[in-house]
């Protein structure tokens, strides 16, 4: 009676000690998160969040404890919020408006090209840009090959205003999200510099777009065939826009090539296709987000190429910019 009062007395013992381990983890986990994303929370607010929290951790060791898993997991600016917060970071909406049938033609189809590429250090991708928690990822991923483009035409880089979409654009909906295709619509107008319209508010202000700040015209835009190859050879001429179905594994992506188990039907986000290559025999996209530096691989993230991965090869597209020089006024 005695030994087994004590083996009861042991049992309780180390699952206490388990819980208090377990406490103390998380708690120096949570105010480490706290200090490296500057974190101050009312105190009615903090256990809420430090739940959020929590279970987030959980799923995160959970993945990367999975060795059969091809990409990394982290804690980021998503660790905390909630599931309505980061819907506010997406953003892709469509208008009851028909796509645009125009395709682009990939010419001599048996043109070869290289089995990589990498625009991500070319000088005419500008630094990761960040939209916060306003749903405009259209005007992120509308702005990005514009830019591209008139470097490459010009020399020089130029960094394009995604706040003049939103104060300007009459069919998309600003924070409340839109179509890229419907931006580069109202870009054929002409694109201002954000020295000259003014930065990124993160919200849907007064229109002050003026004539002489047309520094990039959109001539047009073609949708890509929805397969790997021709996405492949459209890179060759410059970044694809493209759209994406987000999933909550995605939100925490750190590194590696991204599967997503529960992806739906549908797409959510628009991303920046802007590149592509293999690791260790599993092929891939390099895709540029709009949510920071600090989120994934500095802002950039790989997917699985070649299997329509959360429907990243259902909708690219190329715009082309006019050959004459924007009028100046």
């Amino acid at each position: 009676m005695i030994k087994s009062s004590i083996l009861v007395l042991c049992a309780s013992v180390v699952t206490s000690v388990s819980a208090l381990t377990f406490s103390r983890e998380i708690d120096l986990k949570w105010e480490e998160f706290k200090k490296i994303n500057l974190k101050i929370y009312q105190p009615e607010d903090e256990s809420t969040r430090k739940e959020i929290f929590q279970r987030t951790n959980f799923a995160i060791e959970n993945h990367n404890s999975n060795a059969s898993k091809y990409f990394v997991t982290e804690h980021n600016l998503f660790s905390d919020k909630s599931e309505t917060e980061k819907q506010l970071f997406l953003g892709l909406r469509r208008n009851n408006r028909k796509l645009s049938k125009r395709k682009w033609t990939p010419g001599n189809q048996s043109s070869k090209f290289p089995a990589t590429l990498d625009y991500r250090s070319d000088k005419c991708m500008q630094p990761v840009k960040y939209q916060g928690g306003c749903g405009c990822c259209w005007a992120f991923t509308a702005i990005t090959p514009i830019e591209f483009s008139r470097c490459k035409s010009t020399g020089f880089p130029i960094s394009l205003s995604e706040q003049q979409l939103l104060d300007c654009d009459p069919v998309n909906n600003a924070c409340r999200g839109g179509w890229f295709d419907d931006a580069w619509e109202y870009l054929k107008n002409g694109s201002s510099r954000v020295v000259d319209y003014g930065p990124y508010k993160a919200r849907k202000g007064r229109c002050t777009a003026e004539r002489k700040f047309n520094r990039a015209m959109v001539a047009d835009y073609e949708w890509v065939d929805p397969n790997e190859t021709a996405m492949m050879k459209a890179l060759q001429h410059g970044p694809l826009a493209t759209a994406f179905n987000v999933v909550d594994s995605f939100f925490n992506y750190k590194e590696g090539i991204y599967f997503g188990d529960l992806c739906k039907t549908t797409v959510n986000h628009s991303v920046v296709i802007v590149g592509y290559g293999s690791l260790f025999g599993v092929p891939y996209w390099i895709c540029r987000n709009s949510w920071g530096k600090s989120w994934g691989s500095g802002g950039y993230f790989l997917v699985a190429r070649g299997v329509n991965m959360c429907n990243i090869e259902m909708y690219p597209a190329k715009v082309n910019l006019t050959k004459r020089k924007p009028k100046e006024f």
